[in-house]
């Protein structure tokens, strides 16, 4: 049984180990992409994998099915390590990610298709990474051009804004 003394110690612990607490950095964002959610989808036959092979037997590439639409493209490099990822709506991709040699997430941007031509282009806000985790740069893009970006450096000093012109013309 707790009495209001307990309590209070528990209270005061607790508020001491959160003050003491370090600060998350929030420009530290590691990532790394387990196939293993989407492997087990295969496994229960929700979606179908097709693996693609180089001429030595490495895996090259891994699409996920779902149904006849592709939901995810994945690709590895020769010694194994994950290149990029992409995500796709239908027949249209909406976001890739790439990844440095160490798995750590290298950049992730949102894709536009334009339904008349089928021209995919880059579009939304974007975030690359250093190979530790730590932000590299933030940055918009609007209809396939830098719009701003900001740069940090590897130990998260804030650069300045750039905004573009594109053409003459601030994109709008």
């Amino acid at each position: 049984k707790m009495n209001i003394k307990t309590i209070r110690h528990y209270f005061v612990v607790a508020a001491i180990l959160l003050s003491c607490g370090e600060k998350q950095n929030m420009l530290y964002e590691p990532f790394t992409f387990n196939t293993n959610m989407l492997d087990s989808l295969a496994n229960l036959n929700q979606v179908i994998v097709d693996t693609s092979f180089r001429k030595d037997g490495s895996i090259r590439e891994k699409k996920y099915y779902l149904g006849d639409t592709v939901k995810y493209a994945i690709a590895y490099n020769q010694g194994g390590t994950l290149i990029f990822r992409t995500k796709f709506e239908g027949p249209f991709e909406v976001w890739t990610e790439a990844y440095h040699q160490n798995g750590q997430r290298m950049s992730k941007f949102e894709v536009k298709t334009d339904s008349v031509s089928g021209r995919s282009y880059k579009e939304g806000l974007y975030k690359s990474f250093y190979d530790n985790g730590m932000v590299q740069e933030v940055g918009e893009y609007r209809i396939g051009h830098p719009f701003w970006v900001v740069n940090f450096t590897r130990d998260g000093v804030q650069g300045d804004t750039i905004f573009y012109q594109i053409e003459n013309q601030i994109i709008k």
